[in-house]
């Protein structure tokens, strides 16, 4: 059943109340290896803060993929399209505890990375020093004119 159009907001509480885990497929294709190398799939933000365990399925080169691996224990990574991987990843996605672990590790690094607040702190920090850059002359500064 499709139920429209929903805010960010309700997003997480629906997935919270109809959702044992959350999917993020990327394609395998060789036509679309650029796409997944370079593509970030915004839905994480909103999957990270979801509190369920994220099961990612793509190829090693994905930014996906590569975001959980330098993120140890967020999600659970199927890096084939080999479907007795995918079952191996779905029994161990069975388990509640192992469920909690990533789900819980999947919103600690959401939070450190998606957050409108680390992002603003991020950005205006990235700028302050930038401007400090060049009130001190450095001339590889992007403020300089």
């Amino acid at each position: 059943k499709l139920g429209g159009m929903i805010s960010s907001a309700q997003l997480v509480g629906v997935l919270r109340e109809t959702a044992d885990a959350l999917f993020v497929p990327m394609s395998f294709a060789d036509e679309d290896r650029s796409n997944m190398t370079l593509a970030f799939p915004s839905k994480l933000a909103d999957y990270t803060l979801a509190g369920l365990p994220l099961l990612v399925c793509g190829p090693d080169y994905s930014s996906v993929v590569r975001w959980a691996n330098d993120n140890p224990g967020v999600a659970e990574v199927v890096v084939t399209t080999d479907p007795a991987r995918m079952r191996k990843a779905l029994v161990r996605l069975s388990d509640r505890d192992e469920r909690d672990r990533l789900a819980t590790k999947a919103m600690i690094v959401g939070e450190r990375l998606f957050s409108h607040a680390n992002a603003a702190n991020f950005f205006f920090g990235r700028i302050a020093g930038q401007r400090d850059a060049r009130l001190m002359g450095d001339v590889a500064s992007p403020w300089q004119m």
